[in-house]
């Protein structure tokens, strides 16, 4: 059972879902807090079946009851106290199944002093110093849009919930996990999250933004952008050998290359002339052909994704039919299974489109059922 909202919980139980579990979403009568912005419903909830409730009506008490007696695992979101208020926290769904895997998702966890704070992404990506450390001085943070702490939090949930399964089969025990935007945040930053004696603070791109040094950063094509990533102290060599000597010294080593405190400038500038000498598509293909490692940037993820070869050949891409959006696409199951087949999963479910369907199962009569939307207990669509 899913009582999350907007991404992070979403997103994790959408990714069981993609593995094979059958997620029921429940949903206010109104929607849960994302469901004004699309592009979030469509992208983690894929697979659920969506169940419209009113957790405050008195009539919804008997069906909360029989959903947290029959899930194996319940997923939420909510701050500290909510759950409790409404009849759905650890101690209830334990009292009614006592094996649960009960899972609370909050922003700064779920004791301590901030407890009841509202946090979103953004804000733990400020705290754990990503967007200080992603800007191009120490005085320009930079946001990134990419929901870092939400998409890894939710992939934390998925495993978490797997692991606790394998425990419960093993021991017959139930248990409550407990994760944290702040926690995650912190894994985020794994390789600069730590302290010691002499440890030098985590390299800042340039001001520009380009990258960290003159063989790792973006540069100008002919007709758009590509990415340079020698990483390795033979990518140089390779770079030069297929430039020619002309190009490059050979008296600039592979740290000279790639010094990020000051950058190589000098290199810079000859390799940006070079790079603007051809398109884009030429030099990845004829770089990535001599081990150069190096990628066109793509203008849009129809270009880097949805239309690419590899990620087409691999069968990456989930294409769906939906009543309300034509020519759906996202990204598909992400694990592939050698013995097992995937997932086939519909789209992410309108809101109350299975509310009868999921109560029926329950147990609830036709007479029960008919009752419930003139109450302001549920909604169907």
């Amino acid at each position: 059972m899913d009582l999350s909202s907007f991404i992070v919980a979403p997103l994790g139980a959408m990714i069981l879902s993609d593995l094979g579990a059958d997620v029921i979403k429940v949903e206010p009568l109104s929607g849960e807090g994302a469901r004004p912005l699309p592009f979030l419903i469509l992208g983690g909830n894929r697979g659920k079946r969506n169940l419209a409730l009113n957790l405050k009506s008195p009539a919804a008490k008997g069906v909360i009851s029989r959903l947290l007696g029959s899930c194996d695992v319940v997923v939420h979101n909510m701050r500290d106290g909510i759950a409790e208020r409404l009849g759905i926290d650890y101690e209830t769904a334990r009292n009614l199944r006592p094996d649960v895997i009960y899972v609370h998702v909050t922003g700064y966890g779920a004791s301590g002093p901030d407890k009841h704070k509202p946090g979103f992404d953004p804000l733990f990506q400020s705290m754990s110093g990503t967007t200080a450390r992603q800007g191009g001085s120490a005085e320009r943070p930079v946001f990134l849009r990419t929901p870092v702490c939400d998409d890894t939090n939710a992939m934390l949930l998925a495993a978490g919930v797997l692991m606790a399964l394998h425990h419960r089969d093993q021991t017959g025990q139930g248990q409550k996990l407990d994760l944290s935007l702040l926690n995650t945040a912190v894994l985020v930053n794994s390789d600069d999250f730590m302290r010691f004696r002499g440890k030098e603070d985590r390299p800042l791109a340039d001001n520009g933004l380009y990258g960290l040094s003159a063989i790792k950063r973006l540069y100008k094509a002919d007709d758009g952008w590509i990415f340079l990533d020698c990483n390795q102290a033979r990518g140089p060599g390779k770079l030069r050998k297929f430039l020619g000597e002309s190009w490059l010294s050979n008296e600039v080593t592979f740290d000279e290359a790639n010094k990020m405190h000051p950058w190589n400038d000098e290199l810079c500038w000859i390799l940006a002339e070079e790079f603007e000498r051809r398109p884009a598509e030429d030099w990845e293909r004829q770089l990535a052909a001599e081990g150069v490692p190096c990628c066109r940037v793509a203008n849009n993820n129809d270009e880097g994704f949805y239309l690419h070869p590899q990620a087409l050949h691999l069968g990456m891409i989930d294409e769906n039919t939906h009543p309300d959006y034509s020519n759906l696409r996202q990204a598909g199951v992400q694990v592939l299974f050698s013995e097992t087949p995937s997932a086939d999963r519909l789209p992410a479910a309108n809101l109350g489109q299975h509310s009868i369907e999921i109560l029926q199962e329950l147990g609830f009569s036709e007479l029960e059922i008919s009752d419930m939307p003139g109450a302001g207990c549920i909604g169907v669509s």
